[in-house]
């Protein structure tokens, strides 16, 4: 296998770096695609530790020790719309972190985000409309409120594989997985928000673009893209947008100098708000003002890169259980 990577830089924008997160990869194609993330990233202060790992081979604990990693699926291997292996506490490919300590609500004596699979996973009819819906919104909670991943891209002609920028919520992340209250919005923590930030400085269009070519398209739902109709048809898309992302770590308080509130519409600079919906980050017009050209130039030349996944062994692990 040769692979050869150019990366050249015109103009990054890059600023001083806040903190240092890090990256691991296993494939080169996995690489090429966060090192072009380290290169986003670094336009709103983040600066990207990128690893180069050996494929955990079905052990799982070999890759948590990260603040980003690139997970891929195979669409046999996940027959259950709500991910409950992944996205639940007690679950050994619980690779996200996530805890109910997150989002405890005392009413349902359990974190939110569990409610909505245990509640799912509990209906009977395994395709009624009630339980489509209730997976539309389980996903719209989980990609607001919890953040675990940014969708990135499947396959575009059969949806046969899926990818996702994991972040580790786990406390032991002292930043993107931080419960702090934000300065900026006390009722949401500091990891959320840099994680927020992050999903709307990556530009997923370039890395498709320049990385994976049109083999692949942009996914922005959580769950398995082969499963159409369990994928929310207006679902949380987070879109590349800098201002939003600055914005965001300025609400984790980190000091992005005099700069307009952008999560808010007014023109009042008050400091703690309401965080705004995607729709108005995301819009057209919102979308037009903050698309520039990255001044990055990146060219993958690869004549074999083979495909490997992480999960090879979910089914097993089921039989086994």
């Amino acid at each position: 296998m040769v692979v050869n990577v150019s990366i050249q830089v015109k103009n990054t924008d890059s600023i001083e770096p806040f903190f240092i997160l890090v990256a691991k990869g296993f494939t080169p194609t996995q690489m090429d695609i966060l090192f072009l993330i380290k290169q986003q990233l670094a336009r709103i202060g983040i600066n990207l530790d990128v690893i180069k790992v050996d494929m955990p081979d079905g052990d799982t604990t070999k890759i948590r020790d990260y603040d980003l990693t690139i997970i891929e699926f195979q669409d046999y291997m996940i027959d259950d719309p709500f991910f409950s292996d992944f996205y639940r506490e007690n679950r050994s490919y619980n690779l996200f972190g996530y805890h109910t300590s997150m989002d405890w609500d005392e009413e349902l004596r359990t974190g939110k985000n569990e409610w909505f699979i245990d509640n799912g996973l509990q209906m009977i009819s395994n395709n009624s409309q009630e339980k489509i819906t209730h997976c539309w919104q389980w996903q719209d909670y989980l990609l607001d409120n919890i953040l675990p991943c940014l969708p990135l891209f499947t396959k575009s002609e059969n949806k046969s594989t899926f990818q996702v920028l994991a972040f580790n919520l786990r406390e032991i992340r002292p930043v993107i997985g931080s419960k702090a209250s934000c300065p900026g919005n006390i009722n949401k923590t500091v990891g959320l928000a840099v994680r927020k930030a992050i999903a709307y400085a990556v530009n997923r269009e370039e890395i498709r673009r320049v990385v994976l070519g049109d083999e692949y398209e942009i996914t922005h739902h959580p769950t398995n893209p082969a499963m159409s109709e369990w994928l929310n048809p207006s679902s949380i898309q987070y879109c590349y947008n800098l201002r939003a992302a600055k914005g965001f770590l300025q609400s984790a308080g980190f000091d992005m100098g005099w700069y307009p509130c952008v999560n808010y519409p007014t023109p009042d600079y008050s400091y703690s708000r309401p965080w705004l919906n995607w729709e108005s980050y995301c819009s057209n017009e919102t979308i037009a003002e903050t698309s520039v050209n990255s001044g990055i130039s990146i060219i993958v030349i690869s004549n074999f890169i083979p495909v490997f996944l992480i999960f090879t062994r979910v089914r097993n692990r089921k039989k086994t259980s």
